[in-house]
């Protein structure tokens, strides 16, 4: 009988192989939902970065004009009820 010179491969080297392919696959999907995970998070962070920046923008213009006569007038007339002395007003019934 010849003898096959090949080199044999034992059964616990690809069953350690299979086992290692294996975990190493869900570890890369685990890593993967990580990522989308934190990217998500991030998008998020940043959409409210933006929107507490608009807010500082509205804010900042309200204070430009908080001490104005406008708007001390405006306050007076639409939340005190307060008229000037000359003006006329009309009550519903």
């Amino acid at each position: 009988m010849k003898k096959n010179n090949k080199p044999q491969i034992p059964k616990t080297i690809v069953a350690i192989s299979i086992i290692v392919l294996a975990s190493t696959t869900v570890k890369g999907f685990q890593i993967n939902v990580s990522i989308n995970n934190l990217e998500k998070k991030i998008q998020d962070t940043q959409d409210e970065i933006y929107e507490n920046q608009q807010d500082l923008l509205e804010l900042k213009e309200t204070e430009k004009t908080i001490g104005t006569l406008e708007y001390i007038e405006s306050i007076a007339r639409d939340q005190l009820g307060m008229v000037k002395p000359d003006d006329i007003v009309f009550k519903e019934k």
